[in-house]
Protein backbone atom coordinates (compact mmCIF):
# COMPACT_ATOMS: atom_id res chain seq x y z
CA UNK A 1 0.00 0.00 0.00
CA UNK A 2 1.51 3.35 -0.99
CA UNK A 3 0.70 6.02 2.08
CA UNK A 4 1.21 9.83 1.68
CA UNK A 5 1.30 12.28 4.46
CA UNK A 6 -2.39 11.67 5.30
CA UNK A 7 -1.29 8.47 7.13
CA UNK A 8 1.03 10.47 9.66
CA UNK A 9 -1.94 12.86 10.00
CA UNK A 10 -4.24 10.18 11.08
CA UNK A 11 -1.60 9.28 13.74
CA UNK A 12 -3.07 11.94 16.31
CA UNK A 13 -6.38 10.38 16.30
CA UNK A 14 -4.53 6.58 17.86
CA UNK A 15 -4.38 6.16 21.73
CA UNK A 16 -1.71 7.53 23.96
CA UNK A 17 0.38 5.54 26.47
CA UNK A 18 -0.33 8.17 28.47
CA UNK A 19 -4.21 7.79 28.19
CA UNK A 20 -6.42 7.28 31.92
CA UNK A 21 -7.40 4.02 30.45
CA UNK A 22 -4.78 2.51 28.03
CA UNK A 23 -5.95 0.15 24.89
CA UNK A 24 -2.49 -0.48 23.46
CA UNK A 25 -4.53 -2.05 20.04
CA UNK A 26 -5.68 1.75 19.88
CA UNK A 27 -2.19 2.92 19.44
CA UNK A 28 -1.76 1.65 16.48
CA UNK A 29 -3.31 2.18 12.39
CA UNK A 30 -5.11 -0.71 10.86
CA UNK A 31 -4.88 -1.43 7.31
CA UNK A 32 -6.96 -3.38 5.27
CA UNK A 33 -6.72 -3.78 1.38
CA UNK A 34 -5.85 -0.47 1.12
CA UNK A 35 -8.45 1.06 3.94
CA UNK A 36 -6.57 2.87 6.97
CA UNK A 37 -8.95 3.73 10.17
CA UNK A 38 -7.59 4.89 13.28
CA UNK A 39 -9.38 6.06 16.97
CA UNK A 40 -8.97 6.25 20.04
CA UNK A 41 -12.17 5.66 21.08
CA UNK A 42 -13.58 8.79 20.82
CA UNK A 43 -13.22 9.61 17.42
CA UNK A 44 -12.67 7.91 14.56
CA UNK A 45 -11.00 8.70 10.72
CA UNK A 46 -10.68 6.58 7.30
CA UNK A 47 -9.05 7.69 4.67
CA UNK A 48 -8.29 5.20 1.19
CA UNK A 49 -4.85 4.51 0.15
CA UNK A 50 -4.16 3.35 -3.11
CA UNK A 51 -2.11 -0.37 -3.50
CA UNK A 52 -0.32 -0.75 -6.46
CA UNK A 53 3.66 -0.10 -5.16
CA UNK A 54 5.01 -0.68 -8.50
CA UNK A 55 6.13 2.62 -9.33
CA UNK A 56 7.89 2.87 -6.25
CA UNK A 57 12.14 2.62 -6.25
CA UNK A 58 14.09 0.50 -4.04
CA UNK A 59 11.85 -1.24 -1.91
CA UNK A 60 13.41 -4.36 -0.58
CA UNK A 61 12.83 -8.31 -1.46
CA UNK A 62 10.69 -9.99 0.36
CA UNK A 63 9.28 -7.28 2.07
CA UNK A 64 5.43 -9.09 1.90
CA UNK A 65 2.20 -8.15 0.53
CA UNK A 66 -0.51 -5.20 0.28
CA UNK A 67 -1.81 -5.34 4.02
CA UNK A 68 -4.77 -7.34 4.30
CA UNK A 69 -5.35 -7.32 8.05
CA UNK A 70 -2.39 -5.62 9.52
CA UNK A 71 -2.00 -2.68 12.20
CA UNK A 72 1.06 -0.36 12.41
CA UNK A 73 2.14 1.84 15.61
CA UNK A 74 2.82 5.17 15.41
CA UNK A 75 6.36 5.02 15.68
CA UNK A 76 6.70 2.82 12.67
CA UNK A 77 4.76 5.18 10.84
CA UNK A 78 6.73 8.34 11.80
CA UNK A 79 10.13 6.58 11.54
CA UNK A 80 9.04 5.53 7.67
CA UNK A 81 8.01 9.37 6.76
CA UNK A 82 11.39 10.70 8.56
CA UNK A 83 13.43 8.76 6.25
CA UNK A 84 11.77 10.59 2.97
CA UNK A 85 13.84 13.13 0.84
CA UNK A 86 12.53 16.72 2.91
CA UNK A 87 11.79 17.83 -1.14
CA UNK A 88 11.95 16.03 -4.52
CA UNK A 89 10.25 16.55 -7.39
CA UNK A 90 8.78 12.99 -7.56
CA UNK A 91 5.62 12.76 -5.63
CA UNK A 92 5.97 9.41 -4.98
CA UNK A 93 9.00 10.36 -2.80
CA UNK A 94 6.73 11.58 -0.87
CA UNK A 95 4.80 8.53 0.50
CA UNK A 96 6.09 5.79 2.07
CA UNK A 97 5.42 1.70 1.44
CA UNK A 98 3.09 -0.29 4.13
CA UNK A 99 3.44 -4.69 3.61
CA UNK A 100 2.32 -7.37 5.46
CA UNK A 101 3.87 -10.60 5.59
CA UNK A 102 1.93 -12.91 8.19
CA UNK A 103 1.28 -11.01 11.39
CA UNK A 104 4.13 -9.12 11.11
CA UNK A 105 3.86 -5.62 9.44
CA UNK A 106 6.44 -3.32 7.61
CA UNK A 107 6.56 0.18 6.99
CA UNK A 108 9.33 1.46 4.53
CA UNK A 109 10.37 4.98 3.33
CA UNK A 110 13.69 5.91 1.08
CA UNK A 111 15.36 8.86 0.15
CA UNK A 112 16.92 6.98 -3.13
CA UNK A 113 20.12 6.44 -1.01
CA UNK A 114 18.97 4.45 2.00
CA UNK A 115 16.26 2.58 2.76
CA UNK A 116 14.45 2.29 6.06
CA UNK A 117 12.12 -0.40 6.98
CA UNK A 118 10.39 -0.53 10.40
CA UNK A 119 8.99 -3.95 11.10
CA UNK A 120 6.50 -4.85 14.34
CA UNK A 121 4.63 -7.76 15.06
CA UNK A 122 1.75 -7.01 17.17
CA UNK A 123 0.10 -9.50 18.90
CA UNK A 124 -3.28 -7.32 19.36
CA UNK A 125 -6.71 -7.47 17.98
CA UNK A 126 -8.52 -4.15 16.47
CA UNK A 127 -11.72 -3.49 17.26
CA UNK A 128 -14.44 -4.11 14.93
CA UNK A 129 -15.32 -0.16 13.79
CA UNK A 130 -17.97 -1.28 11.49
CA UNK A 131 -19.87 -2.35 13.85
CA UNK A 132 -20.28 1.13 15.23
CA UNK A 133 -20.57 2.77 12.19
CA UNK A 134 -24.28 4.26 11.09
CA UNK A 135 -26.70 2.69 8.41
CA UNK A 136 -30.22 2.18 8.35
CA UNK A 137 -33.02 5.26 8.01
CA UNK A 138 -31.54 8.26 6.33
CA UNK A 139 -29.84 11.20 8.61
CA UNK A 140 -32.54 13.64 9.83
CA UNK A 141 -30.13 16.32 8.38
CA UNK A 142 -26.75 16.93 6.90
CA UNK A 143 -25.05 20.27 6.94
CA UNK A 144 -21.46 21.40 5.89
CA UNK A 145 -19.44 23.31 7.64
CA UNK A 146 -16.01 25.79 6.85
CA UNK A 147 -13.61 23.57 9.11
CA UNK A 148 -11.52 26.74 9.45
CA UNK A 149 -14.23 28.69 11.24
CA UNK A 150 -15.02 25.52 13.19
CA UNK A 151 -11.84 25.24 14.86
CA UNK A 152 -12.23 28.98 15.74
CA UNK A 153 -15.15 27.70 17.58
CA UNK A 154 -13.41 25.31 18.90
CA UNK A 155 -10.24 27.38 20.22
CA UNK A 156 -13.38 28.90 22.22
CA UNK A 157 -14.80 26.17 24.00
CA UNK A 158 -10.77 24.68 24.75
CA UNK A 159 -10.54 28.19 26.71
CA UNK A 160 -13.49 29.05 27.71
CA UNK A 161 -15.50 26.44 28.22
CA UNK A 162 -16.27 24.35 31.06
CA UNK A 163 -14.19 20.59 31.45
CA UNK A 164 -14.93 18.87 28.52
CA UNK A 165 -15.19 21.62 26.28
CA UNK A 166 -18.38 21.14 25.30
CA UNK A 167 -20.18 22.67 22.18
CA UNK A 168 -23.72 22.49 21.77
CA UNK A 169 -25.54 23.00 18.08
CA UNK A 170 -28.87 23.38 16.77
CA UNK A 171 -29.68 23.06 13.49
CA UNK A 172 -33.06 23.74 11.13
CA UNK A 173 -32.03 22.71 7.98
CA UNK A 174 -28.74 22.42 5.57
CA UNK A 175 -29.50 25.98 4.70
CA UNK A 176 -29.78 28.12 7.41
CA UNK A 177 -27.35 28.71 10.11
CA UNK A 178 -26.05 26.60 12.46
CA UNK A 179 -26.40 28.08 16.29
CA UNK A 180 -23.95 27.16 18.79
CA UNK A 181 -23.65 27.53 22.39
CA UNK A 182 -20.01 26.65 24.52
CA UNK A 183 -21.32 25.81 27.92
CA UNK A 184 -19.95 27.49 31.02
CA UNK A 185 -21.78 26.45 34.26
CA UNK A 186 -20.38 29.46 36.71
CA UNK A 187 -21.98 32.02 34.40
CA UNK A 188 -25.41 33.31 35.44
CA UNK A 189 -26.30 32.94 31.98
CA UNK A 190 -25.20 29.65 31.83
CA UNK A 191 -22.83 29.86 28.64
CA UNK A 192 -19.24 31.25 27.99
CA UNK A 193 -20.02 31.82 24.44
CA UNK A 194 -23.05 31.47 21.80
CA UNK A 195 -23.56 32.60 18.53
CA UNK A 196 -24.09 31.83 14.50
CA UNK A 197 -21.82 29.42 11.85
CA UNK A 198 -23.51 29.60 8.34
CA UNK A 199 -23.06 26.72 6.10
CA UNK A 200 -21.25 25.82 3.27
CA UNK A 201 -23.01 24.98 -0.05
CA UNK A 202 -23.64 21.38 -0.72
CA UNK A 203 -22.47 20.04 -3.78
CA UNK A 204 -24.44 16.30 -4.99
CA UNK A 205 -20.36 15.03 -4.89
CA UNK A 206 -19.89 15.79 -1.48
CA UNK A 207 -22.60 12.97 0.21
CA UNK A 208 -21.20 10.50 -1.90
CA UNK A 209 -18.40 9.59 0.85
CA UNK A 210 -20.65 9.75 3.88
CA UNK A 211 -22.68 6.74 2.59
CA UNK A 212 -20.02 4.14 2.71
CA UNK A 213 -18.01 2.78 4.99
CA UNK A 214 -15.91 1.11 2.59
CA UNK A 215 -16.48 0.55 -0.55
CA UNK A 216 -18.17 -2.53 -0.14
CA UNK A 217 -21.19 -1.27 2.06
CA UNK A 218 -23.69 1.23 1.86
CA UNK A 219 -24.26 2.88 5.35
CA UNK A 220 -25.20 5.93 6.73
CA UNK A 221 -23.73 9.34 7.99
CA UNK A 222 -24.69 9.76 11.73
CA UNK A 223 -26.50 12.13 13.56
CA UNK A 224 -25.83 13.74 16.71
CA UNK A 225 -28.79 14.34 18.93
CA UNK A 226 -29.42 17.98 19.05
CA UNK A 227 -29.34 19.54 22.60
CA UNK A 228 -31.75 22.35 23.84
CA UNK A 229 -29.45 25.75 23.46
CA UNK A 230 -30.77 28.60 26.06
CA UNK A 231 -31.98 31.35 24.32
Amino acid sequence: MLADKRLKAMTAFCSSEKDYRRHVELEHIHVSNGMAEATNGHMLVIAHFPTDTSDYPKLPDNIGETPGDAMYSREQIDKAFAALLKKSRLPILQNIVLTQDGKTSTAIGTDMADVTAVTRTPDYTYPNVKQVWPCGDAPHTEFSLDGKLLAEICKLAIQHGNEVHKIIFRVYDDKKAVMYQIPSYDRPEGYAFKGLIMPLRFDQDDRTPLDTYDERQAVKPQVAEVTEITE
